[in-house]
């Protein structure tokens, strides 16, 4: 089995985040170096079988890619910043920036790029046999601390751009995006994908020539990135179509008019859709759609509604009807077949910790009174969840919904935080933002730290970055650390889908 190694060398800014994503980064040292990591690629290892065909004979069963061993450096460091080292006792990240030493206070300070190791431990630390290398600076004892980490994370500068035209896209304004895609292996694995291969868009009704809502499929080709798009009706929706999700290999779009949940097993053939209606719901009910799982689907209604699918979207069941609020449910996330919130107008939050069967309220503990629009707990952080409001700002739990607090970022505290999404290998390193302000114009925002906001939040697009004028964003999704997209209203007569890679 072959195998392959990658040495990064160089030096820079490096920080450290105790206790993972989601917590501040402390700055280690001015000009804090590391060694060059040993970054493990990984072998291919090939499987045969008996060619039933031919006696003695052996073919080709499957080829896969071997996982990588841990990643390991030094880290180097001074005396003053030992208590750091101390603090790191379980997995935690490290941040370098490889450039530019004393300008960390600027997060954007990275160029072209920045590396984080994640789900790191150290081995020890050591002094170097406290060699003052300035007598007038005791600081300047050094600490070596060897460290192994699972991932390694290459976070790039984004560009934002402009993609679709009006020949591709339609004329109907964008309601919701998805990437569905995951990445795999080419060749005797299947076929290949980088993880944002495809994604899809939902609009409202068109008027020709169809009065439907339309669904946009989105490929892009990984050898020239070129996106070649798939504009079909949903037939047997008359309303605007408001929320997708992929479930499997199955696409669930829901409608804010008809009161009815649609799904397709055949991409977007538009003769496929299976129209189900949501029997006892309140009129124009659906808010918000989650697939958890290809069968277990949430759906967020208006007047304390919220139904449940455990067949893929086929039938559903309420499982709150306005037992404990009849405010409209604007946004619903299942961290896994247990835990669920749910969030409505009116700073309502509501909880489940046995998959929908009871609710707390946990109104009480917020602090805001705004409408409430989305939510989302990160990757392996269960104890967390993310409120976005209608006046712009993010409310974040550590404790499972029972405290709250503001997440500060650049701007908040104006028009409204649509969508929020977590991306990255490591809990959630990585935080998007959407947001628009009151125009309303949107922009797009990526935390560093992985929720704890503050000066690590840098704005990949903002207002005026691609549409002069700004434009306002329903929303977004994020398939990895350096790949975003967004989508919105229409300008020069076609939606608008920005995407920053």
């Amino acid at each position: 089995m072959a195998d392959e190694t990658l040495l990064l060398k160089s030096e820079g800014n490096v920080d450290v985040q105790i206790g993972g994503p989601g917590n501040a980064w402390n700055y280690l040292s001015s000009c804090a170096s590391m060694s060059g990591p040993s970054v493990p690629r990984g072998g291919t290892e090939i499987r045969w079988c008996q060619d039933a065909q031919r006696s003695g004979e052996h073919r080709i069963s499957s080829q896969f890619k071997t996982a990588p061993d841990q990643i390991s450096a030094d880290l180097m460091t001074k005396l003053s910043k030992v208590d750091f080292l101390s603090d790191l006792g379980c997995p935690f990240t490290i941040r370098a920036r490889f450039s530019r030493c004393n300008e960390r206070e600027d997060p954007s300070n990275y160029d072209p790029l920045m590396l984080s190791y994640c789900n790191a431990q150290l081995q020890e630390h050591s002094y170097e046999d406290l060699v003052i290398t300035d007598p007038g600076d005791n600081d300047e004892i050094l600490v070596t601390a060897p460290w192994q980490a699972l991932y390694e994370l290459r976070i790039k500068k984004l560009v934002p751009d402009r993609i679709g035209t009006a020949t591709n896209l339609g004329d109907q304004p964008i309601n919701d995006i998805e990437f569905c895609d995951s990445e795999s292996c080419g060749g005797y694995c299947g076929e290949k994908s980088d993880g944002c291969t495809t994604f899809y868009g939902v609009t409202d009704a068109d008027t020709t020539p169809y009065a439907n809502p339309n669904i946009i499929k989105a490929v892009k080709n990984l050898v020239t990135s070129v996106i070649t798009y798939t504009l079909a009706p949903i037939l047997g929706i008359n309303g605007n179509v408001e929320n997708i999700e992929c479930a499997g290999s199955r696409i669930i779009v829901s409608s804010n008019a008809d009161s009815v949940v649609a799904y397709n097993d055949n991409d977007t053939d538009q003769d496929e859709w299976n129209i189900i209606s949501i029997a006892n719901a309140p009129t124009a009910n659906p808010n918000a759609l989650y697939a958890r799982t290809a069968r277990e689907i949430w759906l967020a209604a208006n007047s304390g509604f919220i139904y449940k699918s455990v067949d893929g979207g086929q039938t559903w069941g309420a499982v709150h009807e306005a037992d404990i609020t009849s405010e409209n449910i604007n946004a619903i996330y299942a961290f896994n077949s247990d835990l669920v919130y749910a969030v409505g107008d009116n700073g309502i939050i509501l909880k489940s910790s046995n998959g929908g069967e009871t609710w707390s309220d946990k109104t009480e503990v917020a602090t805001t009174s705004a409408n409430l629009i989305s939510v989302k707990v990160p990757p392996s952080r269960p104890k967390e969840v993310f409120i976005g409001t209608n006046d712009g700002q993010i409310f974040r739990s550590k404790d499972e919904g029972e405290t709250f607090a503001a997440v500060s970022f650049p701007g908040d505290g104006v028009g409204s935080v649509d969508d929020i999404d977590f991306c990255g290998p490591c809990a959630g390193d990585i935080m998007y933002i959407l947001h628009n302000d009151g125009g309303p114009r949107g922009r797009i925002l990526r935390d560093f730290s992985g929720g704890n906001g503050g000066a690590d939040v840098e704005i990949v697009s903002d207002y005026t970055k691609v549409v002069a004028s700004g434009i306002d964003l329903n929303s977004m999704a994020c398939c990895g650390e350096n790949e975003v997209i967004a989508a919105g209203e229409n300008f020069s007569s076609f939606p608008v889908i920005i995407k920053a890679n």
